[in-house]
């Protein structure tokens, strides 16, 4: 949340974020939030380099 003057109240956290953005965006496009979560996002990234030529050492 903001305050009047538009400084944040408290500091962002990976968890707010998720909450508040990556939810948001998972909900305006129709996904089903029950599934999806941080650790579904990791694995989809990974998949993707993967599929991609990454390393997998470095995935």
């Amino acid at each position: 949340m903001r305050r009047p003057d538009g400084k944040l109240e408290k500091a962002l956290t990976s968890d707010s974020m998720h909450r508040n953005v990556v939810m948001h965006y998972a909900k305006s496009i129709g996904i089903s939030i029950e599934a999806f979560g941080p650790l579904s996002l990791r694995a989809t990234a990974a998949t993707n380099a993967l599929e991609h030529g990454a390393d997998i050492a470095k995935v």
